[in-house]
């Protein structure tokens, strides 16, 4: 089910909110491919509150807004989508569609031609579904735990690929 969301720059006043979203978001959608061990040290990226906010207010970040905070991406430099999270009980609904809709618009517009993402095992199907491309496996280490991610790309701005911008 898609619903209407509303997509606005991050504000100051968001900070808690997008916290929240982001552990909550690891714990319930990612348990399915991430063990309590790894999303503990996933969700340690968060705790630390200004280092968190910092890592927000280095991109380009844009929430969607229904009812409330519904989820949050941000975009690094030009090209590069860093965050995508969504709060569970809007999981589904196009909250992260729309994100990606416009973050991959502000990409484009910005001159880029490729969209790069580092994508979990939990976002991976919602990637591919989008016209992006399976690129390289790896691990990274998060407070001693390995997790699982593969860079995938997009080519932007072509007519004829899945989710591009015409």
């Amino acid at each position: 089910m898609t619903e209407p969301f509303l997509i606005r720059p991050l504000e100051s006043a968001d900070l808690g909110r997008i916290s929240t979203i982001y552990k909550t978001s690891i714990e319930e959608l990612a348990s399915g491919h991430y063990d309590a061990e790894q999303r503990a040290a996933w969700k340690a990226a968060s705790e630390n509150e200004l280092e968190f906010a910092s890592r927000l207010r280095a991109g380009t970040v844009l929430v969607a807004t229904g009812e409330r905070v519904a989820g949050f991406a941000s975009l690094l430099g030009n090209d590069t989508l860093d965050m995508l999270y969504v709060d569970p009980l809007f999981a589904r609904r196009g909250a992260a569609t729309v994100l990606c809709d416009m973050l991959e618009t502000v990409a484009h517009v910005r001159g880029a031609d490729l969209m790069t993402a580092e994508v979990s095992d939990a976002a991976a199907g919602f990637f591919l579904k989008r016209g992006f491309l399976v690129g390289e496996r790896h691990f990274v280490s998060r407070n001693g735990a390995r997790l699982a991610r593969t860079t995938m790309r997009k080519v932007l701005g072509q007519k004829g690929v899945a989710g591009g911008i015409a």
